[in-house]
């Protein structure tokens, strides 16, 4: 497979009333008790009413999808990293 960065298009913001039900249902998908709870949590991290950047990072290996807040407001940034088939989110609190 020949990927070109033309073929992968993520919007570069997104807004949390837009990120929370992707977050509600991956938490849905998740198989274990145990690994729902990261996406439950960082669904309640996000404000509905804020716009979030979209970072992504991706190789045949590994991804990493960062959701940012606006800078400066110390709120949580939701970070899922994906390897070899297993899922981790994490929430972190910083300066945006």
């Amino acid at each position: 497979m020949d990927l070109q960065p033309s073929d992968v298009i993520a919007r570069p913001r997104v807004r949390g009333s837009d990120l929370i039900p992707h977050l509600t249902e991956s938490a849905t998908l998740a198989d274990r008790p145990d690994d729902r709870t990261p996406w439950e949590q960082a669904a309640k991290a996000i404000i509905p009413t804020l716009e979030y950047t979209q970072s992504l990072e991706a190789t045949p290996i590994y991804s990493i999808t960062r959701w940012i807040p606006p800078a400066g407001l110390r709120l949580a940034t939701v970070i899922v990293l994906k390897v070899a088939g297993e899922t981790d989110v994490e929430i972190i609190y910083g300066d945006g």
